[in-house]
């Protein structure tokens, strides 16, 4: 019998926040600065993809994707939705990072499922999916200003304090420590044949299994494996 295990991209960790120079050290993209450093402890870079309406970079070895979409926050489930349907992602595996301005500052806090809460960027996603899905997220705290006449919008794209800017390399060591604890959950199929049968079907009538194993593999990658 010849068997072909086949491991399979099975996570996908979403940073969120708003695409632009002029947000980059806003607090609204807390989730950027963790997918960033995640994808610099997996040493892997991203890379624009129009077709996931964000940027993208795979793990393969870590059988993760990490995402930042480019849509701005309000339209952040157009980019969730595609890259699940592009990796084949199931809800249950997807874990998102974003920030949160009813958390204290610096605290983090994982849920495994739950409501927006408020949140445009978590509210877009979840209306991508049926009602009740369960998606884990990963909220950084930012706390909320001391003025109770600033608005939240003002403050959420607001840029770091500097005593804020000096305490977030820790904090976001810390959100891409939690966030890294979920990528354990490798899913394999396995795919077996008799090598009479896996002649037959390549259309071999001497049996060579080196070449069928091969393209078993390529059957597996197709099925998405």
């Amino acid at each position: 019998m010849l068997q072909v295990t086949c491991y399979m991209l099975m996570k996908l960790i979403v940073g969120l926040g708003n695409p632009g120079n002029e947000y980059a050290k806003t607090r609204h993209n807390a989730g950027f600065l963790v997918i960033d450093e995640l994808a610099n402890r997996l040493a892997i870079s991203f890379s624009t993809k129009k077709a996931l309406k964000g940027e993208v970079a795979e793990a393969a070895h870590e059988h993760v994707v990490l995402l930042k979409p480019g849509t701005f926050m309000n339209l952040s489930g157009e980019a969730v939705k595609a890259a699940t349907t592009k990796y084949r992602v199931e809800p249950k595996d997807v874990l998102v990072v974003l920030d949160d301005a009813d958390i204290a500052f610096a605290e983090l806090r994982f849920r495994t499922s739950g409501s927006a809460a408020g949140h445009n960027g978590m509210k877009s996603i979840l209306e991508q999916f049926p009602a009740d899905t369960a998606i884990a997220r990963l909220k950084v705290g930012i706390g909320r200003s001391s003025n109770p006449e600033m608005p939240l919008d003002a403050w959420v794209l607001a840029k770091w304090t500097k005593e804020e800017a000096a305490a977030l390399p820790d904090i976001v060591s810390k959100a891409a420590d939690r966030a890294r604890m979920s990528l354990p959950r490798w899913k394999r199929r396995h795919w077996t044949m008799s090598p009479i049968r896996s002649a037959a079907r390549f259309g071999r009538l001497q049996i060579r299994p080196a070449r069928i194993a091969g393209r078993l593999r390529r059957v597996c990658a197709a099925r998405g494996g």
